[in-house]
């Protein structure tokens, strides 16, 4: 489940309006999860392990081939943790593990006067503060 303009400064950047209500859409079928498996949380590790203050901000950035691209925090969500889960679970049962997207922070690059599109053979690398980071490499689909 992913909502959608839940940063107020990536909807500034796109000259979006700012939702009412969450706007959630999903990316996949429901056979489909994230692709996170025991990267994001390590198997055997203690929730305590990776525990974060998500309402006091956690910082977020996405690097392309070690050039940042985008920078954010939860402090500029629209809608936090507690009022994303509450409006979700009034339609859908949710697990523990379940993963709520919260959107994406400015920089996309559909929002930059020049934007630069991810080439096959370019590394991202996503972080987040406490929790860590991944670093997926692009491929030409055949």
């Amino acid at each position: 489940m992913c909502a959608g303009l839940n940063y107020a400064d990536h909807a500034a950047e796109s000259g979006m309006a700012i939702p009412e209500e969450p706007l959630l859409f999903t990316k996949a079928p429901n056979t489909v999860v994230d692709p996170l498996d025991d990267v994001l949380i390590p198997r055997g590790a203690t929730k305590v392990d990776y525990e974060v203050d998500v309402a006091a901000g956690v910082d977020l950035w996405l690097d392309v081939d070690g050039v940042r691209r985008q920078t954010g925090s939860t402090t500029s969500l629209v809608f936090g943790f507690d009022v994303l889960v509450h409006y979700i679970s009034q339609f859908l049962v949710l697990d523990p593990g379940d993963l709520i997207n919260t959107g994406t922070p400015p920089g996309v690059a559909m929002g930059v006067a020049t934007p630069e599109w991810v080439q096959p053979g370019q590394v991202v690398s996503a972080g987040i503060t406490g929790l860590g980071q991944q670093h997926n490499r692009f491929v030409s689909v055949p």
